[in-house]
């Protein structure tokens, strides 16, 4: 099978999901790669040729290919570039970023999608869970998600907190465990809100400098964090979305951007990047590169052709 890996047109990305030492010859699938693909990391397409990859235009690596690995779900520039029939492997999310996605031209060219953050092979109106994909296999992934935002969240908000930050981190997953161990090292004070003990957090949310949130929900799902609720949170506080659950976890929170990171409302200031992984890019892309290799490259893949 044909296996080819593009560059994520994401705003700020800069992942790199495969790097040459992920390649080895236990792969039984012909890789691909778009030119300058590891240009981030600083990786020149001569080292993905010597451990067996061909380096092609992004065009032809659409076109020769039958199985097309992406980070995010790809622009709208690039759908003229697909196949009818191609299976699409990522982080898609076809249910919430990549909705848009989905209903157009997924639908449109008969697309497969598999997306590694749910485990779910997607087609046509039929979704199957995956079991031989493991599901710590982005963990990693979550965990740099949770470190990163809280990171790039103080460095852009200009705030360094201390033993006498009250600080709250909702969720007990891998984003908040990673956003928890940010904090930790900065020496802040940190309490960890689970779902069963979000009415203490509740009966607090007054007293808080900042507020981490790391629990994902789906679509109609009580928010954890109500517009009604949010009036009492107190001026100045800075509200961290890490796991980037707009208007979900966070009710009437909108996405922001890398380079543009924080907005204000009512006095209360809001972050909600959606890929924090790519502020500490190298990392991430190690264990991503790796999780890749070692698990969805060795699936097989004719299965989802049948």
């Amino acid at each position: 099978m044909n296996i080819g890996f593009v560059i994520s047109s994401v705003h700020k990305e800069r992942r790199v999901s495969l790097l040459p030492e992920n390649i080895s010859d236990d792969i039984k699938h012909s890789i691909y790669i778009e030119k300058g693909f590891g240009r981030t990391m600083g990786i020149e397409d001569q080292l993905y040729i010597e451990k067996g990859a061909i380096v092609l235009s992004k065009a032809e690596v659409y076109a020769k290919c039958e199985v097309i690995f992406t980070l995010k779900a790809p622009p709208k520039e690039d759908y003229i570039l697909f196949r009818k029939g191609q299976l699409l492997i990522g982080l898609l999310l076809p249910d919430t970023e990549g909705v848009e996605f989905y209903a157009g031209i997924a639908k449109e060219k008969d697309l497969r999608l598999l997306d590694l953050d749910l485990r779910v092979f997607q087609y046509g109106n039929r979704k199957q869970f995956i079991e031989e994909i493991p599901s710590d296999l982005l963990w990693k992934n979550s965990f740099n998600a949770g470190f990163s935002a809280v990171m790039h969240a103080l460095m852009s908000f200009g705030y360094y907190p201390s033993s006498a930050s009250k600080i709250a981190v909702l969720g007990n997953g891998n984003v908040a465990q990673g956003a928890y161990q940010a904090l930790i090292k900065l020496g802040a004070d940190v309490r960890m809100f689970y779902r069963k003990t979000l009415p203490a957090f509740y009966n607090e949310i007054d007293r808080f400098d900042m507020i981490v949130n790391g629990i994902a929900l789906e679509w109609g799902a009580v928010p954890i964090i109500s517009k009604e609720q949010q009036k009492k949170i107190k001026k100045s506080c800075f509200v961290i979305d890490a796991a980037a659950n707009v208007d979900r976890a966070i009710q009437g929170s909108r996405y922001t951007f890398l380079d543009n990171p924080i907005y204000e409302e009512n006095g209360v200031y809001f972050y909600a990047v959606n890929n924090t992984p790519s502020v500490f890019y190298r990392n991430s892309s190690q264990a991503f590169g790796e999780a890749i290799a070692n698990n969805i490259l060795k699936l097989n893949f004719d299965r989802f052709f049948k």
